[in-house]
Order: C-alpha cells, then sequence, then structure tokens
C-alpha cells in the first residue's frame, strides 16, 4: 500500500451502513430479533487487511467481517450494474426497429463506469487507492447517489447472510469439521453439508430484506441490491466457469434470488430486469462468453425475460461442459 494518510472514499458510508442495518433489524419478527439479540453477534469493521477478501461470519467469535477492501469493491459493482443499466435502457429505446443489438463503447460515461471496475477488480491482486479518474462515493455525477443507496442495500444483503451462519450454524460441531477440511477430503455428506449452509444463509438474507418493509419502491432496491451481491463473485472471475463447488454454483445462487422477487408495478418489473440483464451481460464480456447468436433468429427478444434465459443458457452450457473436462 502507498505510504502515508489515506481515507477510503467507502469510509463516507459506513455510518449509513450501520444505520440501515440497525433498522433493519429493528423491522424483523420478534423471534428474529431475539436469535440476532441471543446470538450476541457483532459487526467488525476491517481497514487493515488490504488484498480484497469476501465477508465472513466468524463461528468462533462469532463476529461479521465486513473488509473495506471488499466494500470498495462493492460499491464499484453496484456502480457499474447502474450505469450501465441506465446507458443500455437509454439506447435500446432510442433503437431502430431493425437493430437488434445496441453497443455501450460510444455512450457517454460507458469508459468511467469501466475504468471504475477495472480498478475495483484489480485489489483481489493488489491494494491501491481509489484512482481519481474513477467514480467514488464521494464524487459527482448522476450515477453517484443511485449508487450509494444501492450499496446499503447490497451491504445488506452480505451482512444478513453473514448473521446467517451466526444464527443457524454457529456451535454446529458438523459442519465446523466440514469446514476444516480442505475440498477435496469432504465426503459427499460434508460438501452437502456445506452446500446447504450457504443455501441457508441466502435465503436467510433474502428475507430479511422482504420483509423489512412493505414500500414498493424500498423493496425494488433492496432486491437489486441482493441481485449484486451475487454478481459481486460473478465479476471477480477471468473465466466463465460459475460452479461453486462446495457452495452452490452462482448462478443457482443468482437465479434464486432473481425468482422470488415480486414486483407489483410494471415500472419496477421492468427496471429490474433491465439491471439483471446489464449485470449478466457485463459477465459475459469480462469472461469472454460469446453473447450474439449465430443464428440471428435466435436474437430477437421480445422481453428482458428472453435475454435473460437465453443468458443462463449460455452459462449452464459452459458450466456444463467445464464439468466434463474436469471429470466433476
Amino acid at each position: 500500500m502507498e505510504a502515508g494518510f489515506y481515507s477510503n472514499p467507502i469510509v463516507f458510508l459506513k455510518r449509513n451502513l450501520e444505520r440501515v442495518l440497525n433498522h433493519t433489524t429493528g423491522r424483523l419478527s420478534a423471534e428474529v430479533m431475539d436469535r440476532i439479540e441471543a446470538a450476541g453477534i457483532g459487526i467488525v469493521w476491517d481497514d487493515v487487511s488490504e488484498l480484497l477478501e469476501f465477508p465472513r461470519a466468524e463461528l468462533g467469535s462469532r463476529n461479521v467481517i465486513l473488509q473495506e477492501t471488499f466494500l470498495s469493491y462493492l460499491w464499484c459493482c453496484c456502480y457499474v450494474v447502474i450505469a450501465l443499466s441506465e446507458m443500455q435502457y437509454k439506447k435500446v429505446t432510442k433503437a431502430k426497429d431493425d437493430e437488434l443489438w445496441v453497443r455501450l463503447n460510444d455512450v457517454r460515461g460507458f469508459k468511467k463506469a469501466m475504468l471504475t471496475l477495472d480498478w475495483a477488480r484489480s485489489l483481489k491482486r493488489k491494494h491501491r487507492r481509489w484512482l481519481k479518474k474513477c467514480a467514488s462515493p464521494t464524487g459527482r455525477g448522476k450515477y453517484i447517489a443511485g449508487t450509494n443507496n444501492l450499496f446499503e442495500a447490497a451491504g445488506l444483503y452480505v451482512a444478513f447472510h453473514e448473521i446467517g451462519h451466526l444464527i443457524y450454524h454457529a456451535g454446529r460441531a458438523d459442519l465446523l469439521a466440514a469446514l476444516g477440511k480442505p475440498y477435496a477430503e469432504r465426503n459427499e455428506e460434508e460438501r452437502k453439508l456445506i452446500y446447504d449452509a450457504e443455501a441457508e444463509a441466502d435465503q436467510f438474507a433474502f428475507d430479511c430484506l422482504r420483509v423489512s418493509t412493505d414500500q414498493e419502491d424500498v423493496r425494488f432496491l433492496k432486491y437489486l441490491g441482493a441481485v449484486v451481491a451475487q454478481f459481486s463473485s460473478f465479476f471477480l472471475l477471468d473465466v466463465p466457469d460459475v460452479r461453486g463447488f462446495s457452495h452452490p454454483d452462482m448462478d443457482t445462487r443468482l437465479r434464486a434470488v432473481i425468482r422470488q422477487v415480486e414486483l407489483k408495478e410494471e415500472y419496477h418489473q421492468i427496471h429490474f430486469k433491465a439491471h439483471c440483464s446489464a449485470g449478466l451481460q457485463l459477465f459475459m464480456a469480462l469472461t469472454g462468453i460469446p453473447l450474439v447468436p449465430d443464428d440471428p433468429n435466435e436474437a430477437d427478444f421480445a422481453q428482458w425475460e428472453d435475454l435473460e434465459e437465453y443468458i443462463f443458457r449460455k452459462i449452464a452450457e459452459i458450466k456444463e461442459r467445464a464439468k466434463q473436462y474436469y471429470g466433476q
């Protein structure tokens, strides 16, 4: 890390994230709040570790560790999804009738969005200060306020996922024993144990976001935060293999979130799908998955759902080929 005093811009949102976490927890059922209180859970902000690490639940200390570097990365994921979704939506609505695909590389702000994500992805290899040319929580621009709000929702999801582990899995000797073994040494039962624990924590996090508000616009934002939290795993990949091994596969976890989303307003439905589409297409671009079909007839997507289903099918095909290649 570079010498000298440095204040990460993400610190600007720390208090907001703490506030919204406390507020959301207070909207949960009495039973869930009692279980959280009984578990003695602490939230620890790690501002020392430098290379990007995903949040984790320490089953021994009962602390949830939220790393500053990861939260910086998560913010950038929120920014790029919002920016690309808005660019895509506007360009699609202005596209000609015979124009099946639109490109965003000539849209104002596209290069800045990709530079921001590139910097964030580099944090898995080397710690660097937030680049001045990148978007940031304290910067200016039409996507910043929306990104800061989405970041809070995504941060909620990852925090509640880890809280779910501490509520349901702390003290589980069988799970701790399985986690203590290298993946190759775990038997099928131990792998399923870990798999089920991750799926249970995902469901707990989604349920916390769902039941904590009755307002559709707030629920839309929280659902989108859950999706971007899942995308944060996708965007770190350099290859299109989304297998999770002991965890549920990345595409399985993402689809589990998307399938549970219920929004009444058509406006929210359209924009939710647009954001999901933008995130999936970005993942394909980052990992070199061909997006445009060889057969033009396959590219006539009447609805966002059609494009989404096509992309998930492409991901499933690549995942299956990887399983056959590696014999897993």
